[in-house]
């Protein structure tokens, strides 16, 4: 896994995707193909300036990380002002930069080539089993190996 702020580069084939701060849109996702001009700003998730210290407004950042490959797509979180930190996944494009679902946060991990994106309903009021996705579908994890 690859993708902290400060961490080297998350190569798919012949793009690299990695986390960056710009002045312009703060900490966003961005991809390079290795060369000056194909390298740029993947998507501005989280736009807008925090003006909270006006003489200093910087922008919002979607601050992204926990970058990972499956199948050629890449999985991320990234947090936005409408949904908060959530799963994202992109084609490499910033049309093709989407979020995934309204969820609550979780881990991420990749497995024999699935998907697997725990989480817990933080608005469930019994202790409900994590919700679990295994590529693609959603379902509660009722086994204490999940």
């Amino acid at each position: 896994l690859a993708g902290d702020l400060g961490s080297g580069p998350f190569t798919i084939g012949s793009r690299a995707y990695f986390t960056t701060q710009d002045p312009a849109v703060g900490v966003e996702p961005w991809t390079s193909d290795g060369t000056v001009a194909g390298t740029g700003l993947l998507k501005d998730i989280y736009p807008g300036i925090d003006n909270s210290d006006p003489k200093n407004p910087v922008p919002w950042s979607s601050n992204p990380m926990s970058f990972l490959n499956l199948n050629g797509t890449v999985y991320f979180t990234a947090t936005d002002d409408v949904y908060g930190i959530e799963l994202w996944t992109s084609d490499g494009t910033e049309q093709g930069t989407n979020l995934v679902a309204d969820i609550a946060p979780g881990g991420l991990s990749s497995r024999s080539g699935k998907l697997f994106f725990a989480e817990r309903d933080h608005h469930a009021r019994d202790e409900a089993p994590p919700l679990l996705n295994v590529g693609g579908r959603y379902g509660r994890c009722v086994c204490a190996s999940c």
